[in-house]
């Protein structure tokens, strides 16, 4: 059993970028392919986790991966490059099997984990979340045409289930979690909306967002584990607006 639980990860790498890669090609099967691999992805992972069904752990390790998967399809789906798509394919099966390595180890191999190995990579996987959800929700609204508010309804919910899976990953308490997690889907929700009045790509805009993400995890952790000074405020703010003012510069002005 430990054998298949080691071929995991594998598994899923290569189940995403096949499926992603049969659907760049015949895109008429999208429809029920990419469900296909929704359900065997969430599949694998809730086996690596033993379908510890009634333990919140298990929850919090599987819903990383889920919303990482999740927001990549969607942007897979509505992307009209062949180029962004296979870009799409590649570092979604990467990053969620170099996940499911660290949870993998955690869960069957203790004495193999590396220390903030989950952690580290959620923090990475979260904030590329965040820029697949956010560009995934301007395409619905230029091309599918769904009314703002509704969309709006819907990226509030997922940016409080990003935030409350990225917080409680960062073992910052469950109460702290929830009212920091409730506050940045508050703000980014607004963010949303008014990034869509800009007359910019759908991708500028999420990757202005998923910036803005980065620079509002990172402060608020350290707030919460009493790690916040100067120097960390001068490099979250640095960092981001330099950031900022690069894809402000850079981006294609519609």
């Amino acid at each position: 059993m430990l054998l298949f639980h080691r071929l995991t990860p594998f598994a899923i790498g290569i189940i995403i970028v096949g499926a992603m890669t049969l659907t760049s090609f015949n895109p008429l099967i999208a429809p029920w392919l990419m469900p296909l691999m929704l359900i065997a992805v969430f599949f694998l992972v809730a086996r690596l986790g033993d379908f510890r069904w009634k333990e919140k752990d298990f929850w919090g390790l599987i819903a990383v991966p889920m919303l990482f998967v999740l927001g990549a399809t969607a942007l897979f789906i509505l992307a009209d490059d062949g180029s962004v798509r296979m870009a799409l394919a590649l570092t979604t099966a990467f990053l969620t099997s170099f996940y499911e390595e660290h949870f993998f180890r955690f869960v069957h191999l203790p004495a193999a984990y590396q220390a903030y190995g989950l952690q580290n990579t959620t923090g990475i996987i979260s904030i590329l979340t965040v820029f697949y959800l956010v560009a995934s929700g301007y395409a619905v609204l230029s091309f599918i045409r769904l009314p703002l508010p509704i969309v709006a309804a819907m990226m509030f919910v997922l940016f409080f289930a990003v935030s409350v899976s990225a917080f409680w990953m960062a073992k910052v308490p469950h109460d702290r979690s929830l009212v920091y997690a409730l506050a940045g889907a508050t703000i980014f929700t607004q963010l949303f909306v008014a990034c869509s009045y800009l007359p910019t790509p759908f991708m500028t805009n999420g990757a202005l967002l998923a910036v803005m993400y980065y620079m509002f995890v990172g402060l608020s952790r350290a707030n919460v584990l009493a790690k916040l000074s100067r120097l960390v405020i001068r490099r979250y703010v640095g960092i981001g607006g330099i950031m900022l003012l690069a894809l402000l510069v850079t981006a294609k002005w519609i």
